[in-house]
């Protein structure tokens, strides 16, 4: 039964009483037994009615809700994600009118599961959640079952099992339960890449959440919201709903929220090219996560500054980072975030021309991601080695990697992933002089860029196809693709895209001889690169500079 008809249940038997005495009407003997203080009251009358009601109605509330254990609680999964996750007291209470048999076999295979989850033993906790929903459907087993199988990234299993308790809990009418599997069905979506279906979900949550009252859900499914935007590349979008949900996290006490929102807006800070901002915000994440004791949070906001590092070319100072990241992984025995910090490592070491040191990293994150049944690391991985192949010139390899990659997204179901794959064998085509065959790839991963609502990718393949056009001389054409990508760029607020395709859009005006046009347009290139840190980047535009100034005096010489 829910604990909200419980208590307004207990409140109208105990206010009727009390109204009963002090209006002179009777009452049972039951009421006497059950609130036998009552006793002391008779024979008092209407003056007593508001303030004796008002109050004891107020202490009643506290004394019946304080003992009643949360149907929820939070969990953190390997990846370092926030779940409202069914607690075996909320378990309990949806059992209260079952047959006591079977109740008793349901509970046997819940609290199993549970003390499965416990460790990270995440499929047997899923298999006998299952079992418990097998003897007995209810939302708590439903809803820990599709964490489960999230938690291995078992996507199908995990929204099978968020849908069929969704069903439930709109049929039972129980809105908690209907916020928290909405939320998680968002997050299944989202890691498939499926960016609009997953913001329309964590929206229907947010307005339950609201409606219900309901603070720490509101925080958690901004954040996923946050996230939405930022895979689509709306930076200011995702920032304004990470800084809400920080506020609310900051407001009702709850610390692993808040060092979740920081590092949140740690990412697109980072992302918006805001170096140092980002750099602060992981630290005072990073300091709460050591406070509250979360090595798993931890290990996170040490890997995302090891991520600022790099973009600030202190490639030393981010391998330390992500270093000291892996050690954690390993001590807590998370080879999910093992698998990543190998990954982040491979990128430095060919980031420092280390490419075979490079190479062993990421075969080792592969090793692992394909040992614990990671499809969506292992397609990662692949795409690593990928460049890593590129940059030795080893093409046909590299080839392979990324097509063996678009495999595995396309058989699990993620878009986004097929869309970067398709970029990266296109970018091996177009290396190897293959340019129709580099644009269709490009157009296909800008098809499904489109189709799934992510402008971001959708704005880097129009940079990737201007390039093609400009390899095949179609100057306009070239010009056109890169001006529709630098158009979407400034208005999803990415300084970094921008300043790139102002960059190529100089060079296209260079080939043009449209010098004039050039110099301003790789002018406004190196004054992004300046003010957002990236070094990489400012020599190209530095260089850039030079060699048009060197055409401009040449073209006055008589």
């Amino acid at each position: 039964m829910n604990v909200a008809l419980i208590v307004l249940g207990h409140l109208f038997t105990f206010v009727a009483a009390i109204a009963g005495l002090l209006l002179g009407l009777s009452f049972t003997t039951v009421e006497h037994q059950r609130f036998p203080f009552l006793r002391k009251l008779e024979g008092k009358r209407v003056s007593l009615l508001f303030t004796t009601v008002l109050s004891l109605a107020i202490v009643l509330v506290v004394n019946i809700t304080k003992d009643v254990p949360p149907a929820f609680e939070t969990a953190q999964g390997p990846k370092g994600e926030a779940f409202q996750k069914a607690t075996a007291s909320g378990f309990d209470r949806e059992l209260e009118d079952a047959a006591a048999e079977l109740k008793t076999k349901a509970k046997r295979f819940f609290d199993a599961a549970e003390a499965d989850f416990k460790p990270g033993s995440y499929e047997d906790a899923a298999r006998n959640y299952q079992k418990s929903i097998d003897l007995l459907p209810t939302m708590s087993a439903y809803l820990n079952a599709g964490i489960s199988w999230y938690n291995i990234l078992n996507y199908p299993k995990a929204e099978q099992a968020f849908l069929a308790g969704l069903q439930l809990a709109r049929k039972k009418g129980d809105e908690a339960f209907e916020g928290n599997f909405l939320g998680n069905i968002g997050l299944v979506y989202q890691d498939q890449g499926k960016l609009e279906a997953a913001l329309k979900s964590h929206q229907e949550a947010l307005e339950i959440y609201r409606k219900i009252g309901n603070p720490l859900g509101e925080a958690a499914v901004l954040g996923n919201i946050g996230n939405v935007y930022y895979q689509q590349g709306k930076l200011e979008a995702a920032l304004k709903s990470h800084q809400e949900a920080l506020e609310i996290d900051r407001k009702i006490g709850n610390p692993l929220g808040e060092a979740a929102d920081l590092g949140n807006i740690g990412i697109v800070y980072c992302n918006q090219g805001k170096l140092e901002a980002a750099l602060q915000s992981y630290r005072e994440s990073l300091e709460i996560h050591r406070k509250i004791g979360n090595p798993l949070g931890e290990a996170a906001d040490l890997g995302n500054i090891g991520l600022v590092y790099q973009d600030q070319g202190k490639l030393e100072a981010a391998l330390q980072s992500y270093r000291e990241s892996l050690e954690i992984h390993r001590k807590i025995g998370n080879p999910l975030g093992e698998a990543a910090d190998l990954g982040n490592i491979g990128i430095v070491y060919c980031n420092q021309g280390k490419l075979e040191a490079a190479l062993k990293s990421h075969q080792d994150a592969l090793e692992i991601d394909r040992k614990i049944d990671n499809p969506l690391g292992e397609a990662q991985d692949l795409g690593n080695i990928g460049l890593v192949y590129f940059d030795q010139g080893k093409l046909e390899a590299a080839l392979k990697s990324h097509q063996d990659a678009l495999e595995i997204h396309r058989k699990i179901g993620n878009p986004l992933g097929e869309a970067n794959a398709l970029g990266n064998i296109g970018n091996v085509y177009f290396d190897q002089g293959k340019l129709e065959a580099a644009l269709q790839s490009y157009r296909e991963s800008l098809e499904i860029d489109r189709k799934i609502g992510n402008p971001l990718g959708e704005a880097n393949q129009l940079g990737n196809i201007g390039i093609v056009y400009y390899q095949q001389g179609k100057l306009e054409a070239a010009l056109q693709s890169h001006q529709q990508s630098l158009e979407i760029h400034r208005r999803i607020g990415n300084p970094l895209g921008e300043a790139n395709q102002v960059n190529n859009i100089g060079v296209v005006y260079e080939k043009q001889d449209k010098l004039v046009e050039a110099l301003r347009m790789y002018q406004q290139a190196r004054e992004i690169f300046k003010r957002i840190g990236t070094p990489r980047e400012l020599r190209i535009a530095e260089n850039n500079l030079k060699d048009i100034n060197d055409k401009l005096l040449s073209s006055k010489k008589p």
